[in-house]
């Protein structure tokens, strides 16, 4: 279902959808308007033949008598289809192809026609017609019309006819539809390779005019001059930042330096000394702060994918448990290993992985101490889902989002030591991994999730 609803939201089918509709509505609009000439014609002309026929034969008879009727009759049913029903009854001999009965109207012998609609025996069977009778004075009489049901036919046949072409327009329609949204995802799978490498970190890529000069090639080189302005950004952030921490951390360092020469020093007063200690904890923290920055950035920027290897995350999981598992027991709690025997492979660096991992333990250890706190791992058909849950005071569902951008805090007052810079750090690495970090109520508690795509076994 999940597919379908996404299928059916993408864009370029509600354009072939639109097109179809489009193009179907008016090759049924052409072919309903096919059936109504051709049938309003066919009648036309049936009526404008009759009428000449009315007007032919009156002239005729009255100039040369019942012969020329006789000899009309029976060169017109030569040349016209059988719909036409033609006869003429002269000193009781009939001629044409109507019967004995179609002459049964009472007539007064007058020099008109006299219209009627009837239904009659004919061959056996009762058929409607429209008739148009003369008598001229010799009692010549003469009978032009059609058989309607002949016209029912036509238009049954008209109406087969025109739904067979509305079934060929439909598929007409729906292999044009088709075409066109070949032709707009042709035009879009460069769009979205460029998207997927600027994802992955390369901002190089760029968009292929097709020389068109069309929205397509102004898409592609608006979306270049936006990749040129993006990567220019990236670089100066870049290199801001490297530039920054290595210019602050040689003083940093030789600043610590310093003040553990101080402290070591026996001549500093005791009370010096436990100053000094406190500067270099508080100056730890501050190099540390830099390093995660400098850390987010480059994750950001993805200058590190080119570092990735296979990684085997259920063991490194294993690792990271056994590693913390001593301080959640100093804080008088512990860490539960849940399903990490089976081996799952995902693409990355292992160091970056390693300190995500230790962030979210890290975490659950400072702010829920005392309690059990569950780290597992599990694979959801081709993602591999890393979980860490603790039973603490957890995080309000409102600040889910927030608590992910770098410094900030829910502890207005800042009391507990850190920078902020925790979660947004994992969700960093997770990112540059091409994963998302879910944060969830564990009632009580936090539970993360590390969604991470599954490495194919086939490629290790």
């Amino acid at each position: 279902m999940l597919q379908v609803s996404g299928f059916t939201r993408s864009s370029t089918v509600r354009i072939g959808a639109y097109a179809f509709l489009v193009l179907a509505a008016a090759l049924c609009l052409l072919s309903f308007f096919w059936f109504q000439q051709t049938r309003t014609i066919a009648e036309q002309d049936m009526r404008g033949t009759l009428s000449s026929y009315r007007q032919q034969l009156g002239e005729g008879l009255e100039r040369y008598g019942g012969d020329y009727g006789v000899e009309f009759i029976s060169r017109a049913l030569a040349n016209k289809d059988a719909y036409l029903m033609l006869g003429i009854q002269r000193d009781g001999v009939i001629t044409g192809n109507i019967q004995e009965n179609f002459f049964a109207a009472e007539l007064s012998a007058r020099k008109s026609w006299v219209l009627s609609e009837e239904v009659l025996l004919f061959e056996d069977k009762q058929i409607p017609v429209r008739l148009y009778r003369y008598r001229y004075s010799d009692n010549t009489t003469v009978v032009i019309g059609y058989n309607l049901s002949r016209f029912a036919d036509m238009r049954a046949l008209l109406w087969r006819i025109l739904m067979l072409n509305l079934a060929w327009s439909l598929v007409l329609a729906a292999l044009l539809a088709a075409g066109l949204l070949w032709l707009v995802s042709l035009r879009l799978r460069p769009v979205n390779r460029a998207c997927a490498q600027v994802m992955r970190g390369d901002f190089s890529h760029r968009l292929p005019a097709q020389g068109a000069r069309d929205q397509f090639d102004q898409l592609a080189g608006n979306f270049n001059a936006m990749l040129d302005w993006i990567e220019a950004l990236l670089k100066t952030s870049r290199e801001t930042a490297d530039s920054l921490a290595h210019d602050l951390r040689a003083p940093l360092s030789r600043v610590r330096l310093q003040l553990a020469e101080l402290g070591d020093d026996g001549q500093t007063p005791a009370a010096v000394r436990e100053r000094v200690q406190r500067a270099l904890l508080d100056l730890d923290r501050l190099v540390r702060m830099f390093g995660d920055v400098l850390t987010i950035s480059r994750a950001d920027a993805g200058v590190q994918r080119e570092r990735f290897a296979p990684v085997d995350a259920a063991l490194l999981l294993a690792d990271l448990v056994e590693l913390y598992a001593p301080l959640a027991e100093d804080k008088g709690g512990s860490i539960v290993a849940v399903g990490i025997e089976a081996p799952l492979f995902v693409q990355g660096d292992r160091a970056l992985l390693a300190q995500a991992m230790g962030n979210l333990l890290d975490n659950a250890i400072k702010y829920a101490p005392g309690t059990a706190i569950e780290a597992g791992i599990s694979l959801s058909i081709d993602t591999v889902l890393i979980t860490v849950a603790d039973k603490g005071e957890g995080i309000p569902s409102v600040d889910n989002e927030r608590v992910l951008e770098r410094f900030v805090r829910l502890d207005s007052a800042r009391s507990s030591p850190g920078f902020g810079l925790g979660l947004s750090f994992v969700a960093a690495i997770v990112r540059l991994h091409l994963g998302a970090l879910l944060l969830e109520d564990n009632q009580p508690g936090l539970r993360v999730v590390l969604r991470l795509p599954r490495l194919n076994p086939h490629a290790i």
